[in-house]
């Protein structure tokens, strides 16, 4: 197995300012060599996209999603894009620590490098895990602060999640400014936003290449044939924007769709082709072990625990008579047990019930509704007792106490 590619490192960038006149000339030439040439076996870091949908589609799938940057540096013919991010504050960029972003680069806006929307610096970098390791190590991750906050009409933050092997199965967007073609055939330059989709097959270690790391997400690269369909036991049908990510894309996140909002799961750390051919198999490293460096970045993980119906004490969606044995078995206990449905106080007591009987009924079907039980004689003393009061039975609808 031959090893891994090096990381996208300064020297690399200095070399291609250097080359960057003698290139010019010779340039889509050797894009037609490289999409035409047979991918070397290996592995390499990954950094763009091939939409088998076709170019303009996978341009057209990516324009909604402005939050996903170009990093970028200066060279003779302008900005070169080497990179992919995510903005995940206002003023920081989620990327992947191979791409070694240096302070003062660009981290750019907009459908296209060549036609940004904002050009914002770079002006620190940061690591959740260690600055050095292997491209597969787990902790391929890398946040860059920008010089200025990113207004809202240019980009709005993307959230992240912890999800992983839950999210085995389901559709990802792969998304990059990295080169682009149709099945690795025809090759583009870098620094157009592209995106497509594709199934996570496996969560954990690294399929197709050993990986120290086990919060890797793989996905192959589909086409319906046994050819395409190199991770064992997946599915091979491919979906309508079946893609994979290729050089230029690093650091791009794998987004999810949950509960309706796009979230980060992961960074592109590599793949077993450069170009994304058909059968590729493309490593994302999960985000879940730096949320909390992330959150103190300023970076949002969105809960998955949906909105519940005041009231709704055992968290079942309904508030109904469950809910006020659940809250009787519970009287006096700490009040995180109802699930943030509570009155705030501390300890589970009669404010709850109070909003227990506000909300009874909520969360069910039109017609579900019946009516709420009552306290019983016993329950108000044992209340009384718990709470240090004495309760009144009052008229259905009505409690009232005086203090003690």
């Amino acid at each position: 197995m031959l090893a891994l590619l090096p990381k996208q490192s300064f020297a690399l960038r200095l070399f291609a300012l250097l080359n960057a006149a003698v290139l010019a000339a010779s340039c889509s030439d050797a894009w037609a060599q490289a999409s035409t040439a047979p991918p070397a076996p290996g592995v390499f870091p990954k950094v763009s996209i091939n939409a088998g949908v076709g170019l303009s589609g996978a341009r057209d799938f990516a324009e909604p999603f402005d939050a996903v940057v170009s990093l970028a540096f200066q060279s003779f013919g302008g900005l070169s894009s080497y990179c992919s991010g995510a903005l995940i504050a206002d003023d920081m960029v989620l990327t992947a620590r191979h791409c070694d972003p240096f302070v003062g680069e660009q981290a750019v806006f907009g459908e296209s490098v060549a036609s940004p929307d904002l050009i914002v610096d770079i002006a620190q970098v940061i690591y959740p895990d260690s600055p050095f390791g292997s491209l597969l190590d787990g902790g391929d991750v890398a946040v860059v602060r920008l010089a200025q906050p990113v207004p809202d009409t240019v980009a709005t933050p993307l959230r992240l999640t912890t999800e992983t092997d839950t999210l085995v199965g389901s559709t990802a967007v792969v998304i990059g400014y990295g080169a682009r073609g149709v099945e690795a055939t025809t090759q583009g330059p870098s620094g157009v936003r592209v995106a497509g989709t594709n199934i996570i097959d496996r969560f954990g270690r690294a399929v197709g290449e050993f990986s120290s790391g086990t919060n890797l997400f793989s996905v192959d690269f589909d086409n319906g044939t046994a050819f395409g369909n190199t991770i064992s036991g997946s599915d091979a049908t491919p979906l309508p924007l079946e893609s994979a990510p290729a050089r230029g894309d690093s650091g791009g996140p794998l987004l999810v769709e949950i509960n309706d909002e796009f979230l980060i799961a992961g960074v592109l750390s590599g793949g077993t082709t450069p170009w994304g051919s058909i059968g590729d198999i493309s490593w994302w490293t999960g985000i879940q072990d730096y949320q909390a460096e992330i959150e103190a970045l300023g970076g949002v993980f969105a809960s998955l625990i949906p909105d519940l119906p005041p009231g709704d004490f055992n968290g079942d969606g309904v508030v109904d008579g469950a809910d006020y044995a659940y809250w009787r078995n519970n009287l006096g206990g700490d009040e995180s047990l109802l699930n943030g449905n509570g009155d705030g106080l501390g300890n589970i007591g009669l404010g709850d019930l109070i909003i227990w009987r506000a909300g009874f009924g909520g969360g069910q079907e039109p017609g579900a509704v019946a009516a709420a039980p009552e306290p019983s004689a016993v329950l108000l003393a044992t209340l009384a007792s718990v709470l240090g009061i004495s309760a009144v039975r009052r008229p259905r609808g009505a409690v009232s106490t005086t203090a003690a």
